[in-house]
């Protein structure tokens, strides 16, 4: 036969169905704490209670009892959340019951003494997942009956079923299927993108010299005596640039002119002899050679003198760093001293370390970006890049590359910046590993 519901039962029913009502109703978590801690009351008689959510066995308190809002700085919340948190910590707290608080009283027996003697129930909130989402701490003096516990446990799982729909985070298919989607959503774009073209680019220093300099060059040996023009002085073709310094060939000339003149007087004395003495009809010849020796000497130190003073090969400016480095300096044939550019022709040297060199062709675009003036990039195109690398002045092993400026505006001779040399499209995998790649191939060895 089935038993006969008391009055009793019957109001603990509709006071467990007007619970849940209420927990349904509830349009947010704090709606939904606010009526677990106060309306929980009407179905089982209690002192105090308080919300707490947990996170990775951190206990943080959300709401209490009888206070619209709770103040977690309270020195009686911070003390719950710190026991719940040494419970938690030792693998306590999914399952309800009464808190064995007896065990912190050598940890903390100020806190203890003060709040410890009141028993405390901890009834578990479980999301579906089975992970811990928070709970009730319940202070009571007296114990619980047993039909109040499984009330208790009964609200716990509505509590979690409310808890997991106000808050879809805990909720174990959306959690789940989210984590899932996103990472292979993200997993699938990270693969598409490996495959997206991009142009390659690399960025190298980069400065703007003259496109077709005259180049000054030593025309013998010897030590410059003063330099006539100052560093990017404007020069007309035939001005004075530099001179040498003439004592040693002065003196070099003077004796050949002596030497010759010496030579002479033997040859004419041996042929006035030689109509005397046949004999010295035979000296005629090598008195002939030396006399023309001599001459020829004679000659060439005229020659060397007429190059001391060296002229400016065309009109434009010069090109040198310092007077100081030439005057005062022995030179070399050959050696480089100047160069007579026009200011207003130049063209683009770049600078392309080894490390970030790649296939670039000729005609591939340029963007120059000045020191002084980043905002407003130069275009140019490619026109020349050597095939073996050098060492630039700052001792980086480079590739040397020139380009020429597209528009009729260039930049003035001797501005530097940054050169971006724009490619051939190739994969983001390739733009991006390229380096790390070569790398480890270096460093393995294949």
């Amino acid at each position: 036969m089935t038993p006969k519901a008391t009055p009793a039962n019957k109001t603990a029913l509709l006071r467990l169905f007007q619970f849940e009502k209420e927990v349904r109703h509830a349009r947010n978590l704090s709606d939904l704490a606010f009526v677990l801690v106060n309306q929980l009351r009407g179905l089982v008689p209690f002192d105090s209670a308080t919300l707490f959510g947990v996170r990775k066995s951190v206990a943080k308190p959300l709401q209490a009892s009888d206070v619209a809002s709770i103040d977690t700085n309270a020195p009686y919340i911070r003390w719950q959340a710190d026991v719940l948190g040494h419970f938690l910590g030792t693998g306590a707290g999914s399952s309800s019951g009464w808190l064995p608080l007896q065990d912190i009283e050598d940890q903390d027996p100020r806190g203890y003494q003060e709040w410890g003697q009141q028993p405390a129930f901890w009834l578990p909130l479980i999301a579906p997942s089975g992970q811990l989402m928070g709970g009730l701490w319940i202070s009571r003096e007296g114990e619980f009956r047993s039909e109040e516990i499984a009330l208790l446990e009964k609200v716990g799982e509505v509590a979690a079923h409310a808890w997991t729909a106000l808050d879809r985070s805990w909720s174990p298919s959306f959690s789940a299927t989210r984590t899932k989607m996103i990472a292979i959503a993200a997993t699938f774009i990270v693969f598409a993108a490996m495959f997206f073209p991009v142009q390659q680019t690399v960025l190298a220093p980069a400065e703007v010299v003259a496109r077709e300099a005259a180049i000054v060059t030593a025309p013998m040996n010897g030590v410059i005596e003063s330099v006539s023009v100052a560093p990017n002085e404007p020069v007309k073709e035939e001005t004075v640039l530099l001179r040498y310094d003439a004592t040693e060939i002065t003196g070099r000339l003077a004796v050949a002119e002596e030497e010759l003149l010496v030579a002479q007087s033997e040859l004419m004395s041996a042929q006035q002899a030689s109509f005397v003495d046949p004999r010295v009809k035979g000296e005629l010849a090598v008195l002939r050679s030396r006399m023309a020796l001599r001459k020829t000497e004679r000659d060439y130190a005229r020659r060397i003198l007429n190059k001391v003073v060296l002229v400016s090969p065309r009109d434009g400016v010069a090109v040198f760093r310092d007077k100081a480095d030439l005057e005062g300096t022995p030179v070399q044939t050959g050696q480089a001293l100047m160069q007579i550019a026009d200011p207003l022709d130049t063209e683009l040297l770049i600078e392309l370390p080894v490390a970030d060199a790649s296939v670039f062709e000729t005609g591939a675009d340029v963007t120059l970006f000045l020191d002084h003036s980043p905002l407003d990039p130069i275009d140019a195109k490619l026109r020349y890049s050597s095939y073996t690398p050098e060492p630039t002045p700052s001792g980086v092993l480079s590739y040397y590359m020139k380009a020429s400026f597209s528009g009729t505006e260039r930049p003035r001779l001797g501005l530097r910046g940054t050169a971006r040399i724009s490619g051939n499209d190739v994969s983001l995998f390739f733009f991006l590993f390229r380096r790390p790649i070569s790398a480890f191939r270096q460093f393995v060895g294949w």
